[in-house]
C-alpha cells in the first residue's frame, strides 16, 4: 500500500467515509466500505490515475448501472465468488 493512502490525513477520510464514528449502522458493512474504498485509494495510486481516467470509469459505470448484474459475470467476478464458495 501506498504512503499516500497510509498516511493520517487518508485513513481519518477513510474512517469517515465509512462511518465509524457512527453507532448507527452494520458494523460488517461499514467494514467492507472501509476496505473498499481504501482497495481503490491504493489501485489510483498504484496505477496513477489521472482525474480524467477516473471520471471516464466512472462513467461507463453510470451508463452501464441499468445492467450492473451483467458487468460483474463479464468482469469475472461472478467466476471469483464460485472459486471461493468450492474452496469453502
Amino acid at each position: 500500500m501506498s504512503d499516500l493512502v497510509q498516511s493520517k490525513p487518508v485513513q481519518d477520510l477513510l474512517d469517515k467515509v465509512a462511518g465509524l464514528s457512527e453507532t448507527a449502522g452494520d458494523a460488517r458493512f461499514k467494514a467492507i466500505l472501509r476496505d473498499f474504498t481504501q482497495s481503490m485509494m491504493t489501485l489510483i495510486d498504484k496505477h496513477d490515475v489521472s482525474d480524467g481516467e477516473l471520471w471516464t470509469f466512472i462513467d461507463f459505470l453510470q451508463k452501464a448501472a441499468p445492467e450492473f448484474g451483467l458487468i460483474i459475470p463479464g468482469i469475472g467476478i461472478e467466476h471469483f465468488m464460485d472459486l471461493k464458495a468450492d474452496r469453502d
